[in-house]
């Protein structure tokens, strides 16, 4: 899911955002790492700007350049090896100085244009999904439901038998101690 979509005169960008605080990212090329661990965030939103692209395109019956953008939220330092193909990484601090020095791509009406095509509901309208079988999922509901009855069940018995065995020797201890205090 594209996280923000921006249309203007330097273009139009599919934002995706991705969640870093105070972190040290890494990018080279297509590896993007926090720390030892990689990430396909880059990959991502390659693949989020190319279908936000075919989307815009076959509503507005012409093509539509999307710009993938990735943009890293408040990271401590973003270190740019290389930039990915195709995708753009900017950290959330910089990225209107970004929008804002890029050419003009695309004149008034041309953002008017795809920005009405982005407004209409049937323009991003989601495919529907498989249909689902209703008795199915009502009867493994039912099934999980019972499972989770159990479960419980069977955690309620072994959390009174502990708590009965546990009183069970605090009792014995205790009659112990007090027939050993009595005995001197």
């Amino acid at each position: 899911v594209i996280d923000h979509l921006v249309i203007g005169p330097p273009g139009v960008f599919a934002i995706a955002t991705e969640n870093f605080p105070g972190q040290e990212i890494k990018v080279n090329g297509d590896f993007l790492a926090v720390g030892n661990q990689r990430f396909d965030d880059i990959t991502v939103a390659r693949e989020l700007g190319e279908s936000a692209a075919a989307i815009l395109s076959h509503a507005a019956g012409q093509p539509i350049v999307v710009t993938p953008l990735l943009v890293v939220v408040t990271p401590t330092k973003l270190a740019l090896r290389r930039q990915p193909d195709g995708v753009n990484v900017v950290a959330s601090r910089q990225l209107l100085h970004y929008l804002d020095k890029l050419e003009r791509t695309l004149d008034g009406a041309e953002v008017a244009f795809i920005s009405d095509v982005a407004d209409r509901h049937t323009t991003w309208r989601a495919a529907p999904g498989p249909a689902q079988d209703v008795q199915r999922l009502s009867h493994d509901f039912a099934m999980l439901r019972s499972a989770v009855q159990e479960a419980t069940q069977t955690r309620v018995f072994w959390g009174v038998v502990a708590f009965v065995v546990v009183a069970g020797f605090v009792w014995a201890a205790t009659a112990m101690i007090v027939q050993h205090l009595i005995g001197h």
